[in-house]
């Protein structure tokens, strides 16, 4: 084949085309599968895919965890229908498992419990999972400092710089005395190191954390002994290339500002106080930064736990225990989606990365998924 289609012409065939294409023609010739397989044609097909979504459910009848994958223009939207012949599948982990990131198709799963936290890197294009060793313990000097009070914050990411998939777990004490630590996992290496903690005390980390240009961002807040209340909150953030913590100040008045995301190319964070809500933009220009509001609203409250924004320029809000809707800014008008309570809503793209790493599994659709084509699923949620 290659006798006659130049190589470039080639790969830009094959960057259009599926994940499930290319894993079939893998088994086409050596050459071919060497091709689809390299590093360089999996990063340029990344840059190719559309952003999707993965929404998590509990269905019945056995009361197990499924994730359904939709465009952005298929979403399960109550007035279009909800759902309708979406293939679903097996969540290949126990329903105490989260998906806390996400970065060129890969989900980063994390599970913490009295002895320890557990991570796994995830591809659900692909079916390919890995396990990351287990993160150590932090060096303590009583059972209590261990089990009574602590608490841990996590991050996923790429770092470009040195071309590598790096996880931070960051623990610290909510109300004791501060014992904190901080390691980071790298995929080059396959094990965590102990890296230098942030210079500030923190009381409260936010739980997800926002991926944008190389450093990972979370709303915290500082231990009240250490500094002011008026300067309690701000984002704390973490570079994935130097490894190093630091923080900048949010906008005044900042006690309600409780979520960050990406809007427009740019850092954002959504306030909402008594009176109103806002979201502002942080603008770089000329080597220095500052905070503009792109949005004010006396009605809207943004009170939830994630918030993606759509091509469109609508937003996708979604809190744990309340029915994610789809809201547009200019209108005030939003569509609730079909869903199930205690799920997870994560914004990826399908890719090959982890492709020839950790290990496959079968993935399959429940049984009663498995129907004709042109046959509507009916789904029972659990309501808690």
């Amino acid at each position: 084949m290659s006798d006659y289609i130049s190589k470039d012409l080639i790969d830009d065939i094959f960057t259009r085309l599926p994940t499930k294409s290319l894993l079939r023609f893998r088994s086409v010739s050596k050459s071919v599968c060497a091709r689809i397989s390299s590093p360089d044609f999996i990063r340029k097909h990344a840059l190719q895919s559309q952003p999707k979504f993965l929404i998590r459910h509990r269905l019945l009848p056995d009361d197990r965890d499924y994730y359904t994958i939709h465009s952005e223009d298929q979403l399960p939207l109550r007035n279009s229908g909800g759902y309708n012949d979406e293939v679903t599948f097996k969540f290949p982990y126990r329903y105490t498992y989260n998906i806390v990131g996400s970065c060129n198709g890969i989900l980063c799963v994390y599970e913490e419990d009295l002895f320890g936290s557990y991570f796994s890197l995830w591809n659900p294009s692909i079916r390919c999972q890995l396990k990351l060793p287990d993160v150590p313990f932090c060096d303590s000097s009583s059972v209590d400092d261990l089990f009574c009070d602590r608490r841990s914050t996590v991050g996923f990411g790429f770092d470009s710089v040195n071309d590598d998939y790096k996880v931070v777990w960051l623990s610290y004490s909510q109300f004791r005395h501060p014992r904190v630590c901080s390691f980071v996992y790298t995929m080059k290496t396959d094990a965590w190191c102990k890296i230098q903690v942030p210079s500030t005390t923190y009381s409260e980390v936010s739980s997800y954390a926002c991926l944008f240009n190389g450093a990972l961002y979370w709303i915290a807040n500082c231990d009240s002994t250490m500094v002011d209340d008026i300067d309690r909150r701000h984002i704390l953030t973490f570079d994935l290339s130097t490894h190093l913590f630091g923080k900048i100040v949010l906008p005044k008045p900042n006690w309600g500002i409780h979520r960050l995301a990406i809007i427009k190319g740019s850092l954002a964070v959504f306030s909402t106080t008594y009176n109103d809500s806002g979201i502002w933009v942080r603008e770089e220009q000329d080597n220095t930064s500052s905070w503009s509001l792109f949005f004010e609203s006396t009605t809207t409250q943004f009170e939830r736990d994630r918030i993606f924004e759509l091509t469109s320029g609508d937003f996708l809000f979604h809190s744990y225990y309340t029915t994610p809707e789809v809201y547009n800014l200019e209108t005030g008008l939003t569509e609730r989606v079909e869903f199930s309570p205690k799920v997870n809503i994560e914004k990826f793209v399908e890719t090959l990365e982890l492709l020839g790493k950790g290990t496959s599994y079968e993935g399959k659709q429940p049984s009663f998924a498995r129907s004709q084509k042109k046959k509507k699923i009916t789904y029972t949620w659990v309501e808690d």
